[in-house]
């Protein structure tokens, strides 16, 4: 049994992430054969005697199966070299014998349920789908990397404190990876809680490697792009970004994450057209709103850009985050007062409060220098994933350089 990119093929039957890929008999038959010739290229007669042995059939039935098979696994998974054949583009790797059976129907299910609502504001009913997916099969190893997935989510989206984010993270992963030690979902999940929250850049080496294992997982490209730029690399991490947005236009905190890493290097114009380009896929994503604001004000369009960040706080009325983009909007305009009134408005919010990294730059222009400082310190000892992008935002260059002695005094009054 194998796995190739995030597929798992089990039975006869293929998987991806748990759910049960349909497939007609044809489509599965022209698979298999692709996976059993792992990444070499297999000619057209080749496969019309395979999969239509004995069938008065033509290259017709074989290319609209391709398209077919195409279609329901991805376009990064099958290669058409014209003329010559067709290829696996995805490296295939066998899978321990606990994971060869394949989840259960019910299972599966449940793992389908789980990633439904995994976008929602509180990701806890997702938990909790995936956590009776792996109590009825312990060793559904997509289960543990779900698990794993959900839980940077809940660090990102503040559901829950940083380091308890990453300990579920952890110990979710080891599950995964004990059962598949080359399961990328799990391998990224622990790399970038590892990197964005407990700051060590050893676990940058996981997230590389998860991108080697699924180069067209735009997610994967998500975490290592945030890792890179977390260890002072933000250039490289755009380009992650941005990889990832061309895997998935419709990912907002790919773009979201693209806008604002182009803007923290130096490249506010290439961050507008992005963002202006995520707007028309998008169309109201709070997360893009928020970064288009912020790139909007950066350029001097005050009007357009406390527009935007108005929108985003309608979309996510019970954000601090998206809060804090109209409060930073206002503040650039000179907007003071009505600033410090949505600030009092996002401390009223029922979430956890606003990231500490992501609140510095907006009270630095409202209460001066201090406060950000104070904000930046407490990104620090919290383990706020955002700490790591905010260094070279070019609004707070003149107080990253403080920021080290600021901790040490505020870790040595607790």
């Amino acid at each position: 049994m194998v796995k190739f990119g995030d597929f798992q093929l089990a039975n006869g039957r293929v998987f991806r992430g748990g759910e049960a890929v349909r497939l007609t008999p044809k489509e599965r038959s022209l698979l298999l054969h692709l996976v059993e010739a792992a990444g070499s290229l297999v000619s057209p007669d080749d496969l019309l005697e395979r999969v239509w042995p004995g069938e008065a059939v033509g290259i017709t039935s074989l290319s609209r199966c391709v398209s077919t098979l195409r279609r329901k696994l991805g376009g990064e998974v099958l290669e058409t070299h014209y003329g010559r054949g067709y290829r696996l583009a995805l490296p295939v790797r066998p899978v321990s014998e606990s994971v060869q059976r394949g989840p259960s129907t019910e299972v599966s299910q449940l793992l389908a349920q789980a990633r439904s609502l995994t976008g929602l504001r509180d990701q806890r009913l997702a938990i909790r789908a995936a956590e009776h997916a792996v109590e009825l099969d312990p060793t559904c190893g997509g289960g543990w990397a779900l698990i794993a997935e959900i839980g940077v989510w809940q660090a990102i989206d503040r559901r829950l404190r940083p380091r308890a984010a990453a300990e579920s993270v952890r110990r979710a992963a080891a599950r995964a990876l004990a059962i598949d030690p080359a399961d990328a979902t799990a391998l990224g999940a622990r790399g970038w809680c590892a990197t964005a929250i407990e700051g060590h850049p050893a676990g940058l080496a996981d997230c590389a490697r998860a991108v080697e294992l699924e180069p067209a997982n735009w997610l994967l490209r998500l975490w290592y792009g945030w890792c890179l730029a977390t260890l002072g690399r933000p250039g490289e991490g755009a380009s992650e970004a941005a990889a990832g947005v061309s895997l998935n236009p419709f990912a907002p905190a790919a773009r979201a994450l693209l806008g604002y890493l182009l803007f923290c290097s130096g490249r506010p114009g290439e961050a507008r057209d992005a963002m202006a380009e995520g707007v028309e896929y998008l169309h109201g994503h709070p997360l893009s709103l928020g970064v288009t604001s912020l790139v909007k004000s950066w350029h001097g369009e005050h009007q357009d850009a406390v527009r935007s960040a108005r929108r985003a706080c309608d979309e996510a009325i019970h954000s601090p985050t998206a809060r804090l983009f109209l409060v930073g909007a206002l503040a650039s305009a000179g907007r003071i007062e009505e600033a410090r009134r949505e600030m009092s408005a996002a401390s009223d919010l029922e979430d956890l409060p606003a990231p500490p990294s992501l609140l510095a730059p907006v009270v630095l222009a409202l209460e001066g220098p201090k406060s950000a400082l104070a904000a930046l310190a407490e990104a620090e000892i919290e383990g706020c994933p955002y700490r790591g992008i905010v260094r070279d935002d070019p609004r707070l260059a003149a107080l990253q350089t403080l920021v080290p002695s600021i901790v040490a005094e505020a870790a040595a009054r607790r």
